[in-house]
């Protein structure tokens, strides 16, 4: 939690995921593409720590995951982690709202019970929103703040995850 103690000074309070939004979340402009060329769309944010890839992969259908540490982590051991991840645009239903309740349901068949969920806005394209998780199975207590949006072919998803409750 060393961001959020810089940034509040000790215990993450109520405002602090609001404040953690604004910081990662500044989306720059997407690409635009002329007709018959590949469409290749881009995010710009700004990390909260000089950022180290721990761990990136590229799957089916445009998918890809991008998970940061801060120098002093590693992936196995991060107390601190930024994901980025792209999805095809369809992915998770017709809205970033329903890429969101997707995401839900995925984690209550892992953890039934065990995640608060709380939207912070939503917009026609985009959802901003976090989740508390009590310690399950392999994954300790963590509280993760993200966003969901959607490009002009792709669906972005932006997440700073703490090792906290």
């Amino acid at each position: 939690m060393r961001f959020l103690k810089h940034v509040h000074g000790g215990a993450m309070r109520p405002k602090s995921t609001i404040i953690i939004a604004i910081c990662l979340v500044v989306v720059g402009g997407c690409a635009t593409s002329q007709p018959g060329q590949s469409m290749t769309e881009h995010l710009s944010f700004t990390f909260p720590w000089k950022p180290k890839l721990g761990h990136e992969a590229e799957g089916p259908a445009g998918y890809s995951i991008h998970e940061f540490t801060s120098e002093g982590d590693d992936i196995s051991d991060w107390e601190e982690l930024v994901t980025v991840q792209s999805f095809s645009k369809s992915w998770g239903g017709a809205s970033a709202e329903d890429a969101l309740n997707s995401l839900k349901v995925i984690r209550e068949r892992r953890c039934l019970g065990q995640t608060k969920w709380n939207v912070i806005s939503k917009g026609e394209n985009s959802i901003l929103y976090e989740w508390q998780a009590k310690s399950c199975l392999d994954a300790p207590e963590q509280h993760e703040i993200a966003k969901i949006l959607d490009g002009q072919d792709n669906r972005f998803r932006l997440a700073f995850t703490a090792k906290t409750y």
